[in-house]
Parts: structure tokens; C-alpha cells; sequence
């Protein structure tokens, strides 16, 4: 099953969306801060801009990870290795919903997706 991504900007009213899809019965991970976003996604994230030396406040080098197909394709296989482990999904499902991963309608709200989301979107692209 693939996420439901919730893309936007701080103060955008993400956080809003965030706790009605929550009560709605989607799971937006067992690791939230204080604004609901996932602390896991957000790791990832940092990873990700970090990768190409770029940072949630200064996105543009962001983009050159983007136009290097062999940049983005390792980022892309990274990332599959990391949310596919058994340490990655049990930090962000926790050690009780572990066993129903494949059954519930899940997803993430972390604010620099608004930025990595076309990587993001090549490995959920539903």
C-alpha cells in the first residue's frame, strides 16, 4: 500500500490535515513531534538534502541531485534500503501496529517532502 503524502510548507496548514486524516484512521506514524510530522520522514528527508549539500532553508542545490540521473538513482535505492528495514519500520510503526504494515492506509507529513517529493515520488508513484 502505497502513502498518502501530505506536501506544503510550515504554516500552511498541514498539521490541520495531518490530525484529521489521523482520526480518519490513517496512520501517520508512531514517532510524531509536536507539529505531527513524522521524526522518521524527517531524518530521511535531512539525509536526502544533506546528500546533495543542500538544507530545508536553502533548497537550490537540491536540484542538481535531480538533473544527475546516477545522483538521483542512488539516492532513490537508498532510501528503499532504509524504509525497508526492519530498525526503520519499527521506529516508524511501532513495535504494536508492526504486524498490520501491509493493512493499514498510511502516510507522512514532514515539510521538506515538499522539496524531496520528486524523488519520493519516483519510489511511490501512486
Amino acid at each position: 500500500m502505497e502513502p498518502l503524502i501530505i506536501l506544503g510548507m510550515h504554516r500552511s496548514g498541514t498539521s490541520l490535515i495531518a490530525e484529521l486524516l489521523k482520526k480518519c484512521g490513517i496512520f501517520m506514524g508512531s514517532d510524531l513531534n509536536i507539529h505531527a510530522e513524522s521524526l522518521q520522514y524527517l531524518k530521511l528527508n535531512d539525509e536526502l538534502l544533506s546528500f546533495s549539500h543542500a538544507y530545508w532553508d536553502s533548497p537550490r542545490m537540491f536540484q542538481h541531485l535531480l538533473d544527475n540521473e546516477l545522483k538521483t538513482q542512488t539516492a532513490i535505492l537508498y532510501l528503499k534500503k532504509k524504509i525497508n528495514s526492519f530498525a526503520f519500520k519499527i521506529r516508524y510503526y511501532g513495535a504494536p501496529n508492526l504486524l498490520k504494515t501491509n493493512k493499514i492506509p498510511w502516510g507522512w507529513k514532514e515539510p521538506r517532502t515538499t522539496i524531496t517529493f520528486p524523488i519520493w515520488n519516483k519510489i511511490y508513484p501512486n
